[in-house]
């Protein structure tokens, strides 16, 4: 598995993965199980920290080197626990202390153990995970919603100004001049106030008595 292989709420099918070949010993050491969460170590300005739950059909796969496995508790809930590292505030506390290079951020091991985790009950994780299943495909659809709305609008925008400039608003009068001449019109006055006028003679002052 490696960074680009996934997001906050998506990951690539098992079959999209590159194949490796790995003894025993590299899967004991790097092979991820349900429930793992993994974090990106080292990645572009834009995504530090950004963390998956492991499900169950990824378990067995191995990670690249520029990422951080977590094995969780059996008292918490992995998907609470991945909805909070992978909340906008979440993602805050991990990359408090990252360290900002050329076109890329990094985070360390001990900027995860020092990033704290709120953990209510499990009867109350599994009751904010349920929640959350039932209102994220809601907002989800909203979110997907607005950024139609807004795309529409910016095209309207676009075709109206589009036809003010062809003059398609208001019905044109067929006795006015085409555009192309009154703007000929407009640069030719133009051009005559800003050419130099006549130098004019200055007349002698009269004397004082």
């Amino acid at each position: 598995m490696r960074i680009d292989d996934y997001q906050i709420g998506w990951y690539r099918p098992r079959d999209g993965l590159r194949q490796v070949t790995a003894n025993g010993d590299e899967v004991d050491t790097y092979g991820l199980e349900m429930d793992d969460l993994v974090i990106h170590r080292v990645n572009s300005m834009t995504h530090p920290g950004k963390s998956m739950r492991v499900p169950s059909s990824l378990a067995g796969a191995v990670l690249e080197s520029n990422m951080m496995r977590l094995s969780l508790s059996a008292a918490v809930e992995g998907k609470f626990v991945s909805a909070d590292v992978g909340s906008e505030i979440g993602r805050m506390r991990l990359t408090a202390e990252a360290k900002w290079a050329v076109n890329q951020a990094s985070i360390n091991q001990q900027d995860v153990r020092r990033s704290p985790v709120p953990i209510p009950p499990l009867a109350e994780q599994s009751s904010a995970v349920l929640l959350l299943s039932q209102q994220l495909p809601a907002a989800r659809e909203l979110v997907a919603a607005l950024e139609a709305a807004q795309a529409q609008s910016t095209a309207q925008r676009q075709n109206l100004l589009r036809a003010a400039f062809a003059g398609q608003l208001v019905p044109q009068d067929p006795a006015d001049d085409p555009a192309a001449e009154l703007l000929a019109r407009i640069r030719a006055g133009r051009a005559a106030r800003a050419a130099p006028g006549k130098a004019r003679k200055a007349r002698p002052r009269p004397e004082s008595p």
